[in-house]
Protein backbone atom coordinates (compact mmCIF):
# COMPACT_ATOMS: atom_id res chain seq x y z
CA UNK A 1 0.00 0.00 0.00
CA UNK A 2 1.36 3.58 -0.96
CA UNK A 3 1.70 5.86 1.67
CA UNK A 4 -0.92 9.03 0.96
CA UNK A 5 -0.57 12.36 1.88
CA UNK A 6 -3.61 13.36 4.06
CA UNK A 7 -4.54 17.09 4.52
CA UNK A 8 -6.80 18.25 7.19
CA UNK A 9 -9.04 21.24 6.38
CA UNK A 10 -9.79 23.62 9.38
CA UNK A 11 -12.65 22.52 11.27
CA UNK A 12 -15.45 25.21 10.91
CA UNK A 13 -16.62 26.78 14.47
CA UNK A 14 -20.00 25.15 15.67
CA UNK A 15 -23.10 27.33 15.98
CA UNK A 16 -22.98 26.97 19.89
CA UNK A 17 -19.45 28.39 19.79
CA UNK A 18 -20.22 31.66 17.91
CA UNK A 19 -22.97 32.56 20.29
CA UNK A 20 -20.45 32.04 23.24
CA UNK A 21 -17.78 34.14 21.58
CA UNK A 22 -20.12 36.97 20.95
CA UNK A 23 -21.91 36.45 24.34
CA UNK A 24 -18.21 37.06 26.02
CA UNK A 25 -17.69 40.24 23.86
CA UNK A 26 -21.05 41.71 24.72
CA UNK A 27 -20.30 41.06 28.79
CA UNK A 28 -17.15 42.73 28.21
CA UNK A 29 -18.86 45.74 26.44
CA UNK A 30 -21.48 45.85 29.54
CA UNK A 31 -19.07 45.56 31.83
CA UNK A 32 -16.69 48.56 30.35
CA UNK A 33 -20.05 50.95 30.18
CA UNK A 34 -21.04 49.83 33.70
CA UNK A 35 -17.92 50.66 35.08
CA UNK A 36 -18.05 53.52 33.26
CA UNK A 37 -21.10 55.02 34.11
CA UNK A 38 -20.19 53.37 37.24
CA UNK A 39 -17.50 56.00 37.65
CA UNK A 40 -19.68 58.80 37.58
CA UNK A 41 -22.02 57.27 40.82
CA UNK A 42 -18.64 56.77 42.76
CA UNK A 43 -16.20 59.61 42.28
CA UNK A 44 -17.68 62.77 43.51
CA UNK A 45 -17.44 65.72 41.08
CA UNK A 46 -16.88 69.30 42.82
CA UNK A 47 -19.56 71.40 40.59
CA UNK A 48 -20.63 75.15 41.35
CA UNK A 49 -24.12 76.39 41.02
CA UNK A 50 -25.20 79.65 40.79
CA UNK A 51 -28.67 80.84 40.83
CA UNK A 52 -30.09 83.91 39.50
CA UNK A 53 -33.53 85.44 40.71
CA UNK A 54 -35.10 88.86 39.97
CA UNK A 55 -34.13 90.00 43.88
CA UNK A 56 -31.14 88.24 44.23
CA UNK A 57 -27.88 85.93 42.70
CA UNK A 58 -26.82 82.91 44.80
CA UNK A 59 -23.78 81.18 44.33
CA UNK A 60 -23.97 76.93 46.03
CA UNK A 61 -20.29 75.08 46.00
CA UNK A 62 -20.92 71.20 46.49
CA UNK A 63 -19.74 67.68 45.76
CA UNK A 64 -22.07 65.50 43.87
CA UNK A 65 -21.86 62.04 42.94
CA UNK A 66 -24.40 62.06 39.14
CA UNK A 67 -23.85 61.38 35.43
CA UNK A 68 -25.98 64.30 34.14
CA UNK A 69 -26.48 67.67 35.36
CA UNK A 70 -30.44 67.04 35.97
CA UNK A 71 -29.40 64.14 38.17
CA UNK A 72 -26.95 66.51 39.75
CA UNK A 73 -29.98 69.75 40.69
CA UNK A 74 -31.91 66.97 41.99
CA UNK A 75 -29.32 65.70 44.22
CA UNK A 76 -28.33 68.50 45.88
CA UNK A 77 -32.44 69.49 45.83
CA UNK A 78 -32.77 72.92 44.10
CA UNK A 79 -36.54 72.83 42.23
CA UNK A 80 -36.17 73.75 38.64
CA UNK A 81 -39.79 74.60 36.53
CA UNK A 82 -40.17 74.30 32.91
CA UNK A 83 -39.78 77.85 32.65
CA UNK A 84 -36.25 77.91 34.53
CA UNK A 85 -33.40 78.88 32.02
CA UNK A 86 -30.64 76.28 32.61
CA UNK A 87 -26.71 76.22 31.22
CA UNK A 88 -25.16 73.73 30.12
CA UNK A 89 -28.73 71.88 29.66
CA UNK A 90 -30.10 68.93 31.74
CA UNK A 91 -29.00 66.08 29.71
CA UNK A 92 -25.30 67.51 29.22
CA UNK A 93 -23.23 65.61 30.88
CA UNK A 94 -21.90 66.30 34.30
CA UNK A 95 -18.21 67.29 34.18
CA UNK A 96 -15.35 67.88 37.07
CA UNK A 97 -15.30 71.92 38.03
CA UNK A 98 -18.53 72.37 36.16
CA UNK A 99 -20.41 75.76 36.84
CA UNK A 100 -24.00 75.12 36.04
CA UNK A 101 -26.53 78.49 35.92
CA UNK A 102 -29.59 79.09 36.54
CA UNK A 103 -32.01 81.84 35.67
CA UNK A 104 -35.51 82.01 37.29
CA UNK A 105 -38.27 83.26 34.71
CA UNK A 106 -40.92 84.82 36.00
CA UNK A 107 -44.20 84.46 33.58
CA UNK A 108 -46.00 87.87 34.12
CA UNK A 109 -48.09 89.85 31.34
CA UNK A 110 -46.84 93.09 29.92
CA UNK A 111 -48.96 95.90 28.36
CA UNK A 112 -47.18 96.30 24.77
CA UNK A 113 -49.30 98.84 22.27
CA UNK A 114 -52.24 98.42 24.32
CA UNK A 115 -52.98 94.61 24.51
CA UNK A 116 -51.87 92.29 27.64
CA UNK A 117 -49.42 89.82 26.33
CA UNK A 118 -47.04 86.81 27.93
CA UNK A 119 -44.48 88.17 29.26
CA UNK A 120 -41.34 86.13 30.67
CA UNK A 121 -38.98 88.45 33.39
CA UNK A 122 -35.87 87.85 33.69
CA UNK A 123 -32.80 89.81 35.94
CA UNK A 124 -31.89 92.76 34.11
CA UNK A 125 -32.96 95.69 32.92
CA UNK A 126 -36.66 96.92 31.46
CA UNK A 127 -34.08 96.84 28.16
CA UNK A 128 -32.62 93.46 28.37
CA UNK A 129 -36.07 92.08 29.26
CA UNK A 130 -37.96 93.47 26.17
CA UNK A 131 -35.01 92.16 24.12
CA UNK A 132 -35.13 88.47 25.67
CA UNK A 133 -38.95 88.59 25.03
CA UNK A 134 -37.98 90.13 20.98
CA UNK A 135 -40.44 93.09 21.98
CA UNK A 136 -39.56 96.04 19.31
CA UNK A 137 -39.66 99.66 20.20
CA UNK A 138 -38.25 102.71 18.56
CA UNK A 139 -36.89 106.00 20.21
CA UNK A 140 -40.57 107.61 19.87
CA UNK A 141 -41.96 104.82 22.03
CA UNK A 142 -43.05 105.44 25.76
CA UNK A 143 -41.45 102.62 27.82
CA UNK A 144 -42.02 102.18 31.28
CA UNK A 145 -40.25 101.80 33.71
CA UNK A 146 -37.36 103.34 31.98
CA UNK A 147 -35.07 101.24 29.89
CA UNK A 148 -32.36 101.21 32.41
CA UNK A 149 -34.44 100.28 35.27
CA UNK A 150 -33.61 97.19 36.98
CA UNK A 151 -37.02 94.50 37.08
CA UNK A 152 -38.04 93.04 40.04
CA UNK A 153 -40.78 90.75 41.12
CA UNK A 154 -43.49 93.48 41.06
CA UNK A 155 -42.23 95.27 38.01
CA UNK A 156 -44.90 96.33 35.22
CA UNK A 157 -43.52 96.67 31.75
CA UNK A 158 -45.45 99.22 30.26
CA UNK A 159 -44.82 99.89 26.02
CA UNK A 160 -46.95 102.34 24.20
CA UNK A 161 -46.24 102.50 20.65
CA UNK A 162 -45.80 106.14 20.12
CA UNK A 163 -45.90 107.09 15.80
CA UNK A 164 -46.11 110.96 14.49
CA UNK A 165 -47.56 111.79 11.17
CA UNK A 166 -46.83 115.34 9.99
CA UNK A 167 -48.66 117.25 7.01
CA UNK A 168 -48.22 120.00 5.47
CA UNK A 169 -51.09 122.27 5.04
CA UNK A 170 -51.38 126.19 3.29
CA UNK A 171 -53.75 128.64 5.56
CA UNK A 172 -55.19 131.96 4.78
CA UNK A 173 -54.22 134.84 7.62
CA UNK A 174 -56.59 137.54 7.38
CA UNK A 175 -54.91 141.05 7.37
CA UNK A 176 -55.09 143.07 10.58
CA UNK A 177 -56.90 146.02 10.57
CA UNK A 178 -56.15 148.98 13.02
CA UNK A 179 -55.69 152.71 13.35
CA UNK A 180 -52.64 154.80 14.38
CA UNK A 181 -51.67 158.18 14.99
CA UNK A 182 -48.60 158.71 12.92
CA UNK A 183 -46.22 162.08 13.42
CA UNK A 184 -44.93 161.74 9.67
CA UNK A 185 -48.46 162.81 8.60
CA UNK A 186 -49.79 166.37 8.28
CA UNK A 187 -52.41 167.19 11.11
CA UNK A 188 -55.54 166.40 10.35
CA UNK A 189 -54.73 164.54 7.61
CA UNK A 190 -56.05 160.46 7.22
CA UNK A 191 -54.12 158.27 4.88
CA UNK A 192 -55.73 154.47 4.64
CA UNK A 193 -53.40 151.72 3.35
CA UNK A 194 -55.70 149.02 1.67
CA UNK A 195 -54.79 145.49 2.98
CA UNK A 196 -54.73 142.08 1.57
CA UNK A 197 -54.73 138.51 3.40
CA UNK A 198 -51.71 136.28 3.40
CA UNK A 199 -51.26 132.52 3.18
CA UNK A 200 -48.50 131.12 5.69
CA UNK A 201 -47.18 127.29 5.19
CA UNK A 202 -47.66 125.46 8.05
CA UNK A 203 -47.09 121.99 9.38
CA UNK A 204 -49.10 120.24 11.56
CA UNK A 205 -47.32 116.77 13.82
CA UNK A 206 -49.82 114.57 14.95
CA UNK A 207 -49.30 111.92 17.24
CA UNK A 208 -51.18 108.50 18.10
CA UNK A 209 -50.45 106.67 21.27
CA UNK A 210 -51.73 102.94 20.32
CA UNK A 211 -53.38 104.10 17.26
CA UNK A 212 -55.28 107.03 18.84
CA UNK A 213 -54.77 110.45 18.31
CA UNK A 214 -53.52 112.50 21.22
CA UNK A 215 -51.95 115.64 20.03
CA UNK A 216 -51.62 117.72 17.51
CA UNK A 217 -48.79 120.12 17.39
CA UNK A 218 -48.96 123.31 15.03
CA UNK A 219 -45.96 124.81 13.27
CA UNK A 220 -45.35 127.72 10.99
CA UNK A 221 -42.47 127.05 8.13
CA UNK A 222 -42.70 130.34 5.64
CA UNK A 223 -45.14 132.67 4.03
CA UNK A 224 -46.24 131.97 0.32
CA UNK A 225 -47.92 135.09 0.15
CA UNK A 226 -47.04 137.96 3.03
CA UNK A 227 -50.57 139.64 4.80
CA UNK A 228 -50.75 143.60 4.72
CA UNK A 229 -52.41 145.05 7.30
CA UNK A 230 -55.63 147.28 6.84
CA UNK A 231 -54.69 150.75 8.26
CA UNK A 232 -55.73 154.19 8.71
CA UNK A 233 -53.29 156.88 9.77
CA UNK A 234 -54.25 159.77 11.14
CA UNK A 235 -51.81 162.60 10.85
CA UNK A 236 -50.48 164.23 14.43
CA UNK A 237 -47.55 166.40 12.95
CA UNK A 238 -47.98 169.47 14.97
CA UNK A 239 -48.22 167.74 18.01
CA UNK A 240 -46.46 164.74 17.75
CA UNK A 241 -48.62 161.42 19.27
CA UNK A 242 -48.03 158.35 17.79
CA UNK A 243 -49.52 154.75 18.56
CA UNK A 244 -52.43 152.26 17.83
CA UNK A 245 -55.60 153.92 19.27
CA UNK A 246 -59.19 152.31 19.09
CA UNK A 247 -62.17 154.62 18.35
CA UNK A 248 -64.79 154.86 20.25
CA UNK A 249 -67.36 156.69 18.08
CA UNK A 250 -67.24 159.39 15.29
CA UNK A 251 -69.76 162.13 14.09
CA UNK A 252 -69.74 165.13 12.25
CA UNK A 253 -69.39 168.17 14.39
CA UNK A 254 -69.79 172.05 14.44
CA UNK A 255 -66.57 173.33 14.64
CA UNK A 256 -64.95 176.72 15.51
CA UNK A 257 -61.54 177.93 16.44
CA UNK A 258 -60.73 180.09 19.23
CA UNK A 259 -57.20 181.81 20.84
CA UNK A 260 -56.17 183.76 23.98
CA UNK A 261 -52.62 183.80 24.02
CA UNK A 262 -49.56 181.13 25.12
CA UNK A 263 -50.71 181.36 29.02
CA UNK A 264 -54.70 180.77 28.75
CA UNK A 265 -55.46 178.17 31.16
CA UNK A 266 -58.75 175.86 29.91
CA UNK A 267 -61.41 175.44 33.01
CA UNK A 268 -59.87 172.29 33.89
CA UNK A 269 -57.29 174.72 34.85
CA UNK A 270 -54.73 172.92 32.39
CA UNK A 271 -52.73 174.93 29.57
CA UNK A 272 -54.53 175.77 26.39
CA UNK A 273 -52.09 175.03 23.19
CA UNK A 274 -52.72 173.76 20.03
CA UNK A 275 -54.01 170.11 20.42
CA UNK A 276 -56.37 171.58 22.95
CA UNK A 277 -60.10 171.99 22.65
CA UNK A 278 -63.61 173.64 24.26
CA UNK A 279 -66.12 170.92 24.58
CA UNK A 280 -69.61 170.47 26.23
CA UNK A 281 -68.73 168.09 29.13
CA UNK A 282 -71.89 166.57 29.65
CA UNK A 283 -71.56 165.32 26.19
CA UNK A 284 -68.16 164.76 25.67
CA UNK A 285 -66.35 164.45 28.96
CA UNK A 286 -63.07 166.22 30.25
CA UNK A 287 -59.92 164.52 29.55
CA UNK A 288 -61.40 163.18 26.56
CA UNK A 289 -59.21 162.21 23.26
CA UNK A 290 -59.84 163.40 19.84
CA UNK A 291 -58.95 163.05 16.30
CA UNK A 292 -60.44 165.89 13.98
CA UNK A 293 -60.45 166.31 10.17
CA UNK A 294 -58.30 168.89 9.11
CA UNK A 295 -56.54 169.90 12.25
CA UNK A 296 -55.61 166.14 14.08
CA UNK A 297 -55.62 165.59 17.61
CA UNK A 298 -57.26 167.87 20.18
CA UNK A 299 -57.49 166.76 24.30
CA UNK A 300 -60.74 168.39 25.81
CA UNK A 301 -59.46 170.54 29.11
CA UNK A 302 -62.05 173.49 28.37
CA UNK A 303 -65.66 174.34 28.03
CA UNK A 304 -67.16 177.21 26.84
CA UNK A 305 -70.93 178.94 26.82
CA UNK A 306 -71.63 178.35 23.00
CA UNK A 307 -70.40 175.07 23.17
CA UNK A 308 -73.07 172.43 23.60
CA UNK A 309 -73.74 168.65 22.32
CA UNK A 310 -71.30 167.67 19.77
CA UNK A 311 -69.57 171.25 18.93
CA UNK A 312 -66.01 171.98 19.69
CA UNK A 313 -63.58 174.90 19.71
CA UNK A 314 -60.53 174.26 18.59
CA UNK A 315 -57.75 175.92 19.77
CA UNK A 316 -55.10 177.83 17.13
CA UNK A 317 -51.61 179.34 17.82
CA UNK A 318 -53.14 182.49 16.67
CA UNK A 319 -55.91 184.95 15.95
CA UNK A 320 -55.24 184.47 11.74
CA UNK A 321 -54.89 180.91 12.08
CA UNK A 322 -58.57 181.23 13.89
CA UNK A 323 -60.00 182.99 10.83
CA UNK A 324 -58.56 180.78 8.06
CA UNK A 325 -60.25 177.84 10.22
CA UNK A 326 -63.75 179.60 10.91
CA UNK A 327 -66.45 177.32 10.53
CA UNK A 328 -66.01 174.02 9.56
CA UNK A 329 -68.35 170.73 9.40
CA UNK A 330 -65.59 168.19 9.90
CA UNK A 331 -65.77 164.57 11.21
CA UNK A 332 -64.45 164.09 14.51
CA UNK A 333 -63.39 160.79 16.58
CA UNK A 334 -63.43 159.70 20.14
CA UNK A 335 -60.55 157.85 20.96
CA UNK A 336 -60.23 154.94 22.86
Amino acid sequence: MENENIVNEPQKPSSRGKKIAAGVVFAIIAITLALWLAKDYIIPKQITVIINTLEETREITAEVKAHTVGDALEKLGIPISDIDQILPFLSETLTKDATINITKRLETLAEIDGKKQRFLMIPGTVEENLEYNDIEYDDNDIVKPKLTKDIKCTTKIQVKDVKKVVKKKEITVENESYIMLDPSIASGSLVEVAGNDGVALYTYTYTYVNGKKTDTKKKFKKWLVKPVDHVIKLGTSLTGESGRVAIKRSFISNTTAYYCGKKARGSTGQRCHYGTCAVDPKVIPYGSRLWVQGYGFAYANDCGGAIKGTKLDLYMRSTKECYRWGRRHVRAYVLG
